[in-house]
């Protein structure tokens, strides 16, 4: 099924109001403003540049897979996002942060508005947030690395794809890459469309998670398997609660709103993982496991887009030709052929079972990830 495109910030997806938009005219820092007066020297301001930490604090994720790989052959992706976000913490995220300049990247500290005097001429100034190696399970010496970053002048969240001869560890060898101009934009999105169509997504159409938001949106010109394309969107939504404040001006309501979604995700993905170990455990192949999980999506569907039946006893006097029919049945607003006559425990029997196949929705997504 070919994925439509999302026009920009469409009514039906709850577009996020202009309000919440506008950029803050102050710095996020509370303590900067009355600190940066104190020294007239603009070098000794509240730190918008930090000295460089050592190499091995800043090293990117590895490509290793020996422990992300799933018996099937495959890559668990919830693995592989613990794999990346082991010892991220926050502090960890933001010293990540690194602005884009001419001679390199430069740590900047994204709560105070950074220096932006040494950016590349004709190119907006873009922040590097998190480096993701490109799992190929085809190819066991890929170096290839997805790259997430923010261009502070449009609020777009960017992705540019490297698949370099030599490993990619940390931002020195990245910006031998990028300066040699290897690198792809292959994901560039405002912001707030981001948002409205993971809003949408998670409120209305959370089937799309099986083949991937970015893909199905056509986010990304490049497609990626849809577990890493929700281990991405996760990245996303940990940039935009890290730096609310440089997004909003009410940036409580803004984790308030997105938050909750970042922990879905995490959690299907967690799921999915769950799942797959313990089909293992009980002989299944991956196959064998797809059938499982697709007999629930034919379950559920058997009551997806039925009637619902209004049943009432009749007024009527009964006569001796109704006495086997004491309940009148009363269509619902809808005409339907099938939905002529059914009796009483016939349509709660369908309630029952349609509220119950509620709990197995997110397995059936979880299947996509594998």
């Amino acid at each position: 099924m070919q994925s439509p495109r999302l026009c920009p910030l469409a009514v039906d997806m709850g577009p996020i109001h202009s309000v919440k938009w506008i950029k803050p005219t102050k710095s996020t820092n509370p303590s900067s403003p009355e600190d940066s007066q104190k020294d007239p020297n603009p070098e000794n301001t509240v730190a918008t540049k930090s000295q460089p930490a050592p190499p091995y604090e800043l090293s990117f994720a590895s490509h290793s897979k020996c422990y992300m790989r799933h018996p099937w052959g495959v890559i668990d992706y919830y693995v592989y996002l613990s794999h990346i976000e082991s010892g991220r913490d926050k502090l960890r995220r933001e010293k990540e942060c690194h602005l884009l300049e001419t001679t390199g990247f430069a740590q900047v500290t994204l709560h105070d508005e950074p220096v932006l005097n040494n950016i590349p001429a004709y190119t907006n100034p873009t922040v590097v947030s998190v480096s993701l190696p490109v799992p190929d399970m085809q190819n066991e010496f890929s170096n290839a690395r997805l790259v997430l970053g923010f261009d502070l002048e449009s609020d777009r969240l960017q992705g540019y794809f490297f698949e370099p001869e030599s490993p990619i560890e940390n931002y020195e060898d990245l910006w031998g890459v990028w300066d040699q101009g290897e690198g792809q934009l292959v994901i560039d999105v405002p912001v707030d469309r981001f948002l409205a169509i993971i809003h949408h997504t998670m409120e209305h159409q959370i089937e799309i998670l099986e083949i991937g938001v970015l893909h199905h949106y056509g986010l990304s010109t490049r497609e990626f398997q849809a577990g890493l394309d929700m281990v991405v969107t996760v990245q996303f939504l940990q940039f935009v609660d890290d730096f609310a404040e440089l997004l909003s001006e009410k940036p409580d309501e803004l984790r308030e709103l997105y938050t909750p979604f970042q922990n879905e995700l995490r959690e299907l993905l967690a799921t999915g993982s769950r799942d797959a170990w313990f089909a293992v455990r009980d002989g299944l192949d991956i196959e064998q496991y797809r059938q499982k999980q697709l007999k629930k999506v034919v379950a559920s569907g058997l009551f997806h887009g039925q009637n619902m039946l209004v049943l009432r006893y009749g007024s009527e006097e009964i006569t001796e030709k109704d006495k086997s029919r004491p309940v009148k049945i009363v269509p619902g607003p809808r005409r339907s052929s099938w939905s002529k006559l059914r009796i009483r425990v016939l349509v709660s029997a369908m309630l029952i079972l349609c509220f119950c196949s509620l709990f197995d929705r997110e397995r059936v997504i979880c299947m996509g990830m594998f």
